[in-house]
């Protein structure tokens, strides 16, 4: 079967939007599920600086909205280009929709994935230091530190504005990076 310029610019048009419905999600979006950690008891979840006021606002309501580009673009592309009718292209869309949502709470659980496990390795670094140097903590004295060091940490790296960046380095440092994708 060979397509036409149209069917491959209407097969193809979704890949901007599935792009930036990943890079959303990753980059942006992220504060949602950390908030949501916080809420369920997560004291040491650090928050980028700027999640506030209206920022905070526009992104839930983008988050909330955005699954819909690409889904609309694929029924637009199976119904107008690709000629296939409106149940089989409301199908199609409709799977892609609620796919692109499963995977949304899927993707903005990375940032937080990656600042867990960076919390739990410095927790058990403080831990075998005070084993080595004799010192007798408690769990709650290693757990306050442990949650100073690791938000001043990422607080000291939004403020020059690089958070992604020292995110991104710890997860490599750490090779968190094939375990951060989809799991």
């Amino acid at each position: 079967m060979i397509f036409s310029f149209t069917q491959w610019v209407a097969i193809l048009a979704p890949i901007p939007f599935l792009w930036l419905f990943w890079h959303w999600y990753v980059n942006i979006a992220f504060p949602i599920q950390l908030e949501k950690q916080i809420k369920a008891g997560k004291s040491w979840v650090y928050l980028p600086l700027n999640w506030k006021g209206s920022r905070k606002s526009i992104i839930r309501f983008f988050s909330h909205t955005i699954a819909f580009f690409p889904a609309f673009t694929v029924l637009g592309s199976f119904y107008y280009s690709l000629n296939y009718g409106i149940i089989i292209a409301s199908g199609v869309g409709t799977s892609l929709f609620l796919l692109l949502n499963f995977l949304s709470k899927k993707l903005i659980i990375i940032r937080y994935k990656q600042q867990e496990s960076n919390y739990f390795s410095i927790l058990s670094a403080i831990a075998r230091q005070n084993k080595r140097d004799g010192k007798p903590a408690s769990e709650i004295e290693m757990r306050n530190l442990c949650s100073w060091e690791h938000q001043n940490t990422l607080r000291l790296a939004d403020k020059d504005g690089r958070l992604l960046q020292e995110l991104y380095s710890q997860a490599k440092a750490k090779n968190l990076l094939g375990q951060a994708s989809i799991d």
